[in-house]
């Protein structure tokens, strides 16, 4: 179980998480702010924000200095106009690579509270 932290998940990952998870339907909201006003990734036919851009990743990193960052869905989707490399650069550029963490297709990553080692498995 996580400690007081809320967790935004699929329903079924919230079931299997528990404590402070919330399970969401796709396109479901649940209070969420945009920091400052940014709007993430943009798509490239129509400009409409559906993520984070790598720069929203670094100050979000920056933000929560704790925080062991995950891309998902990166090399999935072929319409973001940002890819891994631009995301590692990102990463590089400011620092904080070591904060990283890249899932790898078909397993599971595993990220501990305050762990800033976790390793695919």
């Amino acid at each position: 179980m996580l400690a007081s932290r809320t967790v935004f998940t699929s329903p079924l990952g919230a079931s299997r998480i528990g404590g402070a998870a919330v399970g969401l339907e796709p396109w479901q909201t649940r209070g969420a702010r945009v920091a400052r006003g940014r709007r993430a990734a943009r798509h490239r036919s129509a400009g409409a924000a559906i993520t984070m851009t790598a720069a929203d990743g670094v100050e979000f990193a920056r933000a929560c200095p704790l925080a062991t960052i995950v891309p998902v869905h990166v090399e999935d989707w072929a319409h973001f106009t940002e890819n891994r490399e631009i995301i590692q650069h990102a990463f590089d550029s400011s620092g904080l690579a070591q904060r990283l963490r890249w899932p790898v297709r078909g397993s599971t990553i595993t990220v501990a509270m305050h762990d800033q080692t976790a390793q695919p498995r």
